[in-house]
């Protein structure tokens, strides 16, 4: 079997729903940071030098890399589906390319720290210009600033497309739940950082919390991808319309 047979083959779950091999070794991978982080906390950090390298807060390091790269290939993956879907005379379609747009925008704010400094300048609207000693001292107003309207505009966004993606009913249900996931932990879980304080049980439990659900998520994306772009009704140079009619389309080149 060749390595990109192994990668799609498929593995069944206890309740026979058939999991791509690649989901699970990256689920595998999820979860091996998140313990190894946790793991190296609960052992009193034995090695000082190691935690810059796998600290899920940090940056520049393991895990900023392999988010990055998660991303990198979940916009890849429906760069590919909108090529795929998107017709030049359907207006409706055209929404469909920012999905990619916005996956290469987490990979590359995972190593920009983009939504740091989105968070920095939010500053500016709190009644002293600073976040500290505030109860805001760790976000800021980012969530709610950046987080919340984005989140509601990803949700219009996919209920926009919902056309295009009920196609392959599997690959838009984990789309959304994906979705909600990295959405709950970036904006939810993150928020939950004001409350607790660096360097305690607490604020490891926090970020390995907020971390992993985060990774999974990407994940779980990437398994939404790939479940799209594999509908076996797919036709190259059609689309669907929004009545479920297949509709001829142009290429994006």
């Amino acid at each position: 079997m060749r390595s990109s047979e192994r990668l799609t083959a498929t593995w069944r779950g206890p309740v026979g729903h058939a999991i791509p091999a690649f989901v699970v070794v990256l689920l595998g991978v999820d979860l091996a940071l998140a313990i190894a982080f946790a793991g190296y906390f609960m052992l009193g950090q034995p090695f000082r030098t190691l935690i810059p390298f796998i600290d899920l807060d940090g940056e520049a390091n393991l895990p900023t890399w392999y988010a990055s790269i998660q991303w990198f290939c979940v916009g890849s993956v429906f760069w590919v589906f909108a090529d795929r879907n998107v017709v030049r005379d359907r207006i409706r379609s055209w929404p469909l390319v920012l999905l990619p747009v916005i996956f290469v925008a987490f990979s590359l704010d995972e190593v920009a720290a983009i939504h740091e400094f989105l968070g920095v300048l939010s500053d500016h609207l709190l009644p002293t210009g600073s976040r500290y000693a505030t109860l805001l001292s760790s976000t800021g107003l980012f969530f709610l600033v950046v987080g919340i309207p984005f989140a509601i505009l990803f949700a219009a966004l996919v209920v926009s497309l919902r056309p295009l993606l009920v196609r392959s009913a599997r690959g838009a249900r984990l789309l959304v739940v994906g979705m909600s996931l990295f959405l709950l932990a970036a904006v939810g879980i993150d928020a939950l950082s004001n409350f607790v304080t660096p360097g305690t049980f607490e604020g490891m439990l926090q970020v390995t919390v907020e971390e992993l659900t985060e990774m999974v998520a990407a994940t779980l994306v990437l398994w939404s991808g790939y479940e799209l772009i594999r509908d076996p009704g797919h036709e190259p140079g059609r689309a669907v319309g929004p009545r479920g009619v297949e509709v001829e389309r142009e290429r994006l080149a």
